[in-house]
């Protein structure tokens, strides 16, 4: 049984292999990472890494395609900040909730949040032991993981 890396796309996957430079065909990169992440069931492996990006994390945590600002904002407040921390954020795009917690150094919090999706993912397919690596991918490079 071999590692299986789903990858939100090209540049991801780049990313991903750099470090972890699995077999070309141990990677399936697809824009839709819920129906993959299903999918999984079918194939014969016991490790999946899930390479996401900033929207495709939170896609995978509340298992839905549909994002808002205030649904990120009550998952970030679950990881334990205060509301009043980013409240300036609010209406702005989700994407600058990232920025802000990246440059500002709030590791803990991005790591919790790939805990949170791997767990909703293995929640969905209980047979596989499931890694979360959130992708920046301006940079490219893995900033968070369950690892």
């Amino acid at each position: 049984m071999q590692e299986i890396a789903l990858c939100q796309n090209e540049v991801i996957k780049r990313a991903h292999k750099e470090l972890f430079n699995l077999p070309d065909d141990s990677y399936i990169v697809s824009s839709d990472i819920i129906k993959e992440i299903l999918k999984i069931r079918r194939l014969e492996t016991s490790k999946v890494h899930l390479c996401l990006n900033w929207s495709g994390l939170f896609n995978v945590i509340l298992w839905s395609e549909r994002l808002s600002s205030s649904l990120i904002k009550n998952i970030l407040v679950k990881t334990g900040l205060e509301e009043k921390e980013f409240k300036y954020a609010t209406d702005t795009d989700p994407l600058t909730l990232f920025h802000w917690l990246y440059y500002g150094k709030r590791f803990k919090v991005l790591r919790k949040l790939c805990i949170l999706a791997r767990d909703m993912a293995q929640d969905k397919v209980r047979a596989v032991r499931f890694e979360c690596h959130l992708i920046a991918e301006e940079i490219p490079t893995i900033v968070a993981s369950t690892l």
